[in-house]
């Protein structure tokens, strides 16, 4: 998970500022703390993120699976949609549906 984060936090805008300051250093970690405070702030909020979407993509199946039993194609097409969205899949053409 570390891994993604770090690739997460590569392309936020402040990262060259904080590479600039810490160079090699920044993703430093001890004990599973990172030792730059503002990589570890990032991290722990991060990680409580990820449980938020982790619940509501288990929440968005678990209600795809009842909709299947009633078969409403306009619901499905809208869990679809949420679901995408959730993971950051949505591309121009949804968004304008």
């Amino acid at each position: 998970m570390k891994s993604k984060f770090e690739e997460w936090f590569q392309q936020q805008p402040f990262y060259l500022n904080l590479r600039f300051i810490h160079g090699d250093q920044l993703f430093t970690s001890e004990n599973g703390v990172y030792r730059v405070l503002a990589v570890q702030i990032a991290w722990a909020t991060w990680q409580e993120q990820q449980k938020w979407l982790d619940e509501a993509l288990q929440l968005i199946k678990s209600i795809k699976s009842e909709n299947d039993l009633w078969g409403c194609e306009q619901v499905a097409v809208q869990i679809e949609l949420l679901e995408q969205a959730l993971k950051g899949d949505m591309n121009e053409q949804h968004i304008n549906r």
